[in-house]
């Protein structure tokens, strides 16, 4: 996302989790 748009850190730490579980699922037997 362009730097000029820096979300809060609550939003970008929901971003990350949500990635994470995205990541996590998709390598899941």
């Amino acid at each position: 996302m362009p730097s000029s748009t820096v979300p809060s850190a609550g939003l970008s730490r929901t971003y990350l989790m949500r990635a994470a579980d995205a990541l996590t699922l998709s390598v899941a037997p």
